[in-house]
């Protein structure tokens, strides 16, 4: 199931987008990101990325019965093995399915969190 919610989170980037309060004229680039494990650096996978002229949405999809706070270390991790990048604002995002532990949301540590109702209340599913 948690490739079946990817897939449908990466076919409807524009309405995920739209949460997010982008226009699609602002977007430079969208989609899942791949960097492959090198001698000097692990490899690692962002689920969906988001490039506008000022901002890098580095959003993580999951699908669990139950997302703990560990989800905030994954993501710091992921964003620094990305590193800067074109002096870019770097904006964690959550897409999920589920339920996430109360601790996620009083960090703050996401610039965003959606779920999937709404997506499927608000956005345009296809």
């Amino acid at each position: 199931m948690g490739f079946q919610f990817e897939n449908l989170v990466l076919n409807n980037w524009k309405s995920i987008c739209t949460l997010l309060g982008l226009t699609i004229p602002s977007i430079i680039w969208a989609g899942p990101y791949y960097r492959k494990k090198t001698n000097n650096i692990s490899g690692f996978q962002i689920d969906l990325m988001v490039e506008t002229k000022y901002s890098l949405y580095v959003c993580e999809v999951k699908f669990r019965k139950k997302i703990r706070t560990s989800i905030i270390e994954q993501m710091q991790e992921k964003i620094q093995r990305l590193g800067q990048v074109n002096n870019l604002s770097i904006k964690p995002v959550l897409i999920y399915a589920g339920s996430i532990e109360k601790n996620i949301i009083s960090s703050k540590y996401f610039s965003e969190i959606i779920n999937i109702e709404q997506l499927l209340t608000n956005g345009q599913i296809y």
